[in-house]
């Protein structure tokens, strides 16, 4: 099975600039938890990519998590 690499829009609350981050599916399930238990204040937004190559994520994204 081929990872899955995603981009999301995100913002920090309060803030209004919108940044693009890049995660692999296995570290967007700890990033989601780390959201919900309020270490990580973010705010996924929206899917804006999906690809199986993580240097086109990375190309894409503003920053990597």
């Amino acid at each position: 099975m081929k990872p899955v690499y995603r981009v999301y829009e995100a913002q920090n609350p309060g803030e209004s600039d919108v940044y693009r981050v890049a995660m692999s599916g296995l570290r967007e399930l700890s990033f989601r938890e780390e959201i919900a238990r309020g270490e990580r204040l973010v705010q996924l937004i929206r899917l804006v990519a999906e690809t199986s190559d993580r240097n086109e994520a990375r190309n894409t994204a503003d920053c990597e998590v």
